[in-house]
């Protein structure tokens, strides 16, 4: 890893806690230990997660935030792989946590000493693009790896739910849920078929949240959770497109042999609030397959640059008002010095 990273080893023997992403812009995350988390942008009625205290963060690891199922066969064995998972494994593997010294980037490691491989993730903040979930997985390992997995988000929320109905109603709020994922340009947009209202007139829900994917390998898409439990119990992939009434995923499932040194790589990117022009010039960006990757680096960059910029002009603003404090006391100690009185000569 090329940024300059603090390291938490071995982080699951903590108890759970709390980090939150820092942002140049108005998104906002709070992540647990755990890998549940909440964010959004402005204010909490914008949230991409339930937005919840992080007693319930730390609790809700199983059913909101990411999630990751890998079949490895190795030797003409299968073995199935959960990270971070609470899920009882007995392979020989260590977790940590890192986060930068900007505070704007956490990423989650769990190496496979076992398997061989290892898998991580970061999150990250993008101006253009909103939250961005980069996955790598590794073959460390001397041998071919022929691979089978599930990753992606789970229990996003809708756009135009209010934040009372999704903390106080939210089986009510599932009714009028809808997933409608398309495949073409791999992306899914996440709405209500109505507004919610305490009154006799027709609301229309003109905005959506959105969640896409880009990999260099062949990748299908599925907006319902069940299609882990599929995977679980089956190892086999079924991809629904569109769902209504239940709480939305994004799931991706990529089947790929991995040579010795392979390192293999995706993103799942997430906004919310998002209106037919926003997203028609996401679909634009999405269209570019060959030249995604570099704007959607591009766009993580700038976010940097601008905690660098801020990092300097807040050292030289310390820096001068350092010199305006110390340079008050001197000022201050002469002129106590002219005023004192002179003891008379006997």
């Amino acid at each position: 890893m090329k940024d300059n990273l603090y390291k938490i080893p071995d982080f699951k023997r903590i108890d759970p806690f709390l980090m939150s992403i820092n942002s140049a812009d108005n998104h906002w995350m709070y992540i647990s230990s755990t890998g549940c988390l909440t964010a959004g942008r402005e204010q909490a009625k914008y949230a991409l997660f339930p937005y919840v205290t992080d007693d319930l963060l730390h609790q809700n690891a199983r059913s909101t935030g990411p999630s990751t199922h890998i079949l490895v066969e190795q030797n003409n064995k299968k073995h199935l792989w959960q990270p971070f998972s609470d899920q009882i494994e007995s392979y020989k593997k260590e977790q940590n946590l890192f986060k930068n010294s900007l505070g704007n980037k956490i990423v989650f490691e769990e190496v496979n000493h076992s398997l061989g491989l290892t898998f991580l993730y970061s999150w990250q903040a993008s101006s253009r693009y909103g939250f961005v979930k980069k996955t790598k997985l590794i073959n460390h390992s001397k041998e071919k790896l022929n691979i089978k997995l599930i990753d992606g988000l789970r229990n996003i929320l809708p756009a135009g739910l209010e934040l009372r109905t999704q903390q106080e109603m939210s089986n009510l709020a599932n009714a009028y849920k809808v997933s409608e994922c398309n495949p073409d340009y791999n992306y899914a947009l996440y709405y209500m078929n109505a507004l919610l209202m305490d009154k006799p007139d027709p609301g229309e829900s003109l905005f959506s949240n959105m969640v896409w994917s880009f990999s260099e390998e062949k990748f299908e898409l599925s907006v319902n959770q069940k299609s882990i439990n599929t995977f679980l119990n089956n190892h086999s992939f079924t991809s629904d497109l569109l769902l209504k009434g239940k709480e939305g995923s994004f799931l991706d499932f990529i089947e790929k042999t991995l040579d010795p040194g392979y390192e293999m790589c995706w993103y799942i990117v997430a906004d919310v609030q998002k209106s037919q022009s926003d997203i028609i010039e996401i679909i634009s960006d999405l269209k570019e397959h060959r030249t995604l990757k570099d704007k959607l680096e591009e766009s993580l960059k700038d976010i940097e640059n601008i905690f660098n910029t801020s990092s300097i002009f807040g050292f030289l603003a310390i820096f001068l008002a350092a010199i305006n404090i110390f340079g008050g006391f001197l000022v201050t100690q002469r002129m106590l010095q002219m005023y004192k009185k002179k003891k008379k000569d006997k």
